[in-house]
């Protein structure tokens, strides 16, 4: 069998990405336009796309004392009393102002609310464990730049002096097979998923990247100031890759193999099924995914 290769029409990158200006303040999932959280529902859903959505939810994200606290940093303060430099060249009052300001971070820094990193499916939700087979899309994750079926980004931020909490998680697929244990298939429709968070890769996103991405799901980032609705000192990301073995849990629905039935039957054959996952299918990857996947 001829090995498939690659095109500009199958790789899905940021462009080809739906937009997700939606955000759950009870989980911070990043949501497109008019969908519903699967765990939280529709109660705690913010539009960043719009101004007063995205100050709402900026309002969930930061207390009104870190608020406050953002507001003062910049504000002239009792520093600039003490050091007294009206015409900014005395290099004493400048050592001095910075000490004092630098201070003032560390003993009242300004923190976001998060949420908990650990988020557990349903359990009356059917599980299986297969091989993931790509069909005839594949994506580039956001920040790593790999090729894959499906990827994870999660945003971190302390909160305290030992907790890191969660500002952002999102989950993206293009449509894929998971080939079961008994030969037969389930298949993962494109759109949104929940993907198992634990075991993320730590990135250092360049600024391109990051830009394009925070347009994605904050439309307004780069028109606004200020505090931010998804602050973050860790960007973690996971990939589901061709090849890998992954649990998926979920609702399912049978259906007609469409694959099969192009190909033609006897009339007297019965068309073969598969499990079709509907709602939003939750992923773990079992193992490393394999390094044949590369970068885009």
């Amino acid at each position: 069998m001829a090995r498939r290769s690659s095109t500009h029409s199958d790789l899905s990158s940021a462009s080809a990405r739906p937009p997700r200006p939606v955000a759950c303040a009870g989980c911070r999932t990043v949501l497109v336009a008019g969908a519903t959280c699967d765990r939280c529902g529709d109660e705690a859903l913010f539009d960043l796309a719009q101004r007063r959505g995205r100050r709402s939810f900026v309002e969930q994200v930061w207390s009104e004392t870190a608020r406050r606290r953002f507001e003062q940093r910049n504000e002239p303060g009792f520093e600039d009393y003490l050091f007294d430099d009206s015409d900014g060249t005395d290099p004493i009052a400048m050592a001095g102002k910075w000490l004092w300001r630098a201070g003032r971070r560390r003993f009242l820094p300004v923190k976001p609310r998060g949420v908990s990193r650990g988020m557990a499916p349903p359990p009356h939700l059917r599980t299986f464990e297969g091989v993931v087979r790509r069909r005839d899309g594949i994506q580039l994750a956001p920040f790593s730049g790999r090729r894959c079926l499906a990827f994870g980004v999660l945003f971190t931020h302390l909160t305290s002096v030992w907790r890191s909490a969660v500002t952002l998680r999102d989950a993206v697929a293009v449509e894929f097979d998971i080939e079961l244990n008994d030969g037969s298939t389930v298949r993962v429709p494109g759109g949104r998923v929940r993907l198992s968070l634990r075991a993320t890769e730590t990135i250092r996103p360049r600024a391109r990247a990051l830009r394009e991405y925070l347009a994605e799901v904050d439309p307004l980032h780069a028109r606004s100031e200020g505090l931010q609705p998804y602050p973050f000192q860790r960007v973690g990301e996971v990939l589901v890759r061709p090849g890998q073995r992954v649990e998926i849990r979920g609702t399912f629905e049978p259906m007609p193999d469409p694959s099969v039935a192009e190909r033609g039957l006897s009339y007297r054959a019965a068309p073969p099924t598969i499990l079709v996952a509907t709602g939003t299918p939750w992923l773990r990857p079992r193992g490393r995914a394999p390094s044949a996947a590369g970068r885009g």
